[in-house]
């Protein structure tokens, strides 16, 4: 009995992250690219607490709790080489992220570090609201 209610939620699951359309990177892009502000030198960083989500080969989101976000571009080709294992480092410097001088790393290929090109802060309230209305 245990096992058919597992089978069961594990199909339900499948549904529904099945029937939702998933966006393309152009539109996750375009969607993000539309909550972000103008452009900063830098940004806060701690390291606790922080996600992320790769968006395309230059584009990541980083996140800093759920209220949070900044959109980062890099320079190629770090976020194309690790879209598997989705491992990534970002270097700071005293508590701050830096363009130019800050980079983002990969843990599967050691040494490979992409300079950060931009860093523009995201609205997360209105980006969360709008991934709703997009679902």
């Amino acid at each position: 009995m245990r096992l058919l209610l597992m089978g069961v939620s594990l199909l339900g699951l499948l549904a529904c992250a099945s029937g939702a359309p998933r966006l393309s990177e152009a539109e996750r892009l375009d969607l993000y690219q539309a909550h972000a502000g103008a452009p900063v030198s830098s940004m806060p960083y701690r390291g606790a607490g922080t996600g992320f989500e790769i968006i395309d080969d230059e584009h990541l989101l980083l996140t800093q709790g759920a209220s949070r976000g900044w959109l980062l571009q890099v320079a190629p080709p770090c976020l194309s080489q690790d879209r598997a294992t989705a491992m990534l480092l970002v270097t700071s410097h005293i508590g701050q992220i830096n363009v130019g001088l800050d980079a983002v790393g990969s843990r599967s290929y050691p040494g490979m570090r992409c300079r950060i090109t931009r860093i523009r802060p995201v609205d997360m309230k209105a980006l969360r609201a709008a991934q709703k209305n997009t679902v």
